[in-house]
């Protein structure tokens, strides 16, 4: 290992690590632990290499276990619930980037929205504005 290099050890790898002279103890991490109801986007995920991917973010859903990588972070260090959508419910959505919606190209900045009833996690490409309940008209 190189100077400065930072690596992950767990019970898979070994039942126990000393630490060598030249090595030093960075920090404890918690497993991170996601039912099927929940999903979390990780900051600068590690891509194949074992190197940081700077800038990127990569979606996580459930169910699923892990710890994250030197380098990782979880965006605004929290795991997040599903949105489960009623008939009268719509969620008010934002791209942050160009992408393809199915059959829909959307732009940077488009808004749109999503109807229930549904599940819906968004893609690492869209911001979740506000959760919208219809208002009836008729009384």
């Amino acid at each position: 290992r190189k100077a400065g290099s930072e690596w992950l050890v767990t019970s898979q790898d070994t039942e126990a690590h000393i630490c060598d002279v030249h090595e030093e103890l960075v920090q404890k991490l918690c497993l991170n632990v996601l039912t099927d109801r929940q999903f979390c986007v990780i900051l600068n995920p590690v891509g194949p290499t074992g190197i940081a991917q700077m800038g990127l973010r990569k979606l996580v859903t459930g169910p699923t276990q892990f710890f994250l990588q030197p380098g990782e972070e979880l965006e605004d260090e929290e795991i997040f619930d599903k949105y489960v959508l009623g008939k009268d419910q719509a969620l008010l959505l934002t791209a942050r980037e160009d992408f393809d919606d199915g059959e829909t190209k959307r732009i940077a900045g488009e808004r749109w929205m999503v109807h229930g009833p549904c599940e819906y996690v968004p893609p690492v490409t869209v911001n979740v504005l506000e959760v919208r309940q219809s208002i009836p008209l008729d009384i």
